[in-house]
């Protein structure tokens, strides 16, 4: 769906009350998302990006050491909009919950927001891309490569225009869905779809919030229509182990050498 020029710029909510339990010992007592990144931590790697795209509301939900990712936030972001609420039941959360507290967070959900997982590594050029789409695009999820025995997780069926005709949550590989579109961990709500997101995400949570954000759009998917924004060959990634954290951070410092 293409967006009037006059609409508002969505709201952008930050997904960081995971410990990443599966990276300790570095996350025994640092939050997945503020883990190093270059230079950087993980998080500033996405916020500082994002604030680059004009004012709009950005909220970063807390959970696993709460205190010392609130702390960070308010000393490193004084003075702009950005602030963190938690999650206080995230150890029984996937990510469903902190979704919905992060929605009630914002003062205008009705602009639609970004749901951004945040241990997703790319570039400033690339963030900025994926903001710019709430300017042409309805709901979206942003895509990065195509499921394999080595990629798997969420994916995406699209049509010939782009339009998700189904979503899958496929962690174990199965040669049926090889070629879809890997989900990278962004999703972005248009002002059409925002009621009913909210809505049936209350109803799979109240069922349990052992549940990704993405299974309202599974369940409900004749009410939540959405495209793809698929980054193609832009360098981004996402880490959950170890091993994906150092290849990450190769991965990484090779695109800044690659930029200077």
């Amino acid at each position: 769906m293409m967006q009037n020029g006059s609409q508002k710029q969505r709201a952008v909510i930050l997904l960081a009350a995971g410990q990443g339990s599966r990276l300790r010992p570095l996350t025994e007592t640092c939050p997945k998302s503020l883990l190093k990144m270059g230079q950087k931590t993980v998080l500033e790697t996405i916020l500082d990006s994002v604030l680059e795209t004009g004012p709009r509301e950005i909220v970063v939900v807390t959970g696993f050491e709460s205190e010392q990712m609130s702390e960070f936030v308010a000393a490193r972001y004084r003075g702009k909009d950005v602030r963190t609420i938690e999650n206080v039941d995230y150890l029984s959360d996937t990510n469903i919950l902190s979704a919905q507290v992060g929605v009630s967070a914002l003062s205008t959900p009705e602009n639609g927001y970004f749901l951004i997982e945040t241990d997703i590594i790319t570039t400033p050029d690339v963030w900025k891309s994926i903001i710019a789409q709430e300017a042409r695009l309805g709901s979206f999820w942003v895509t990065r490569g195509v499921y394999g025995a080595d990629l798997t997780g969420g994916i995406v069926q699209v049509d010939g225009t782009g339009m998700v005709t189904d979503i899958r949550y496929e962690p174990l590989y199965d040669p049926r869905f090889d070629g879809w579109p890997k989900m990278l961990g962004v999703l972005s709500v248009g002002p059409d779809e925002v009621a009913a997101d909210i809505e049936t995400r209350l109803l799979v949570s109240e069922q349990s919030t052992f549940n990704y954000y993405m299974v309202p759009w599974i369940t409900y998917s004749e009410r939540l229509p959405c495209r793809i924004f698929d980054l193609k060959d832009h360098f981004a990634m996402s880490f959950n182990t170890m091993d994906d954290y150092q290849a990450a951070q190769i991965a990484f410092a090779s695109q800044q050498r690659g930029s200077t």
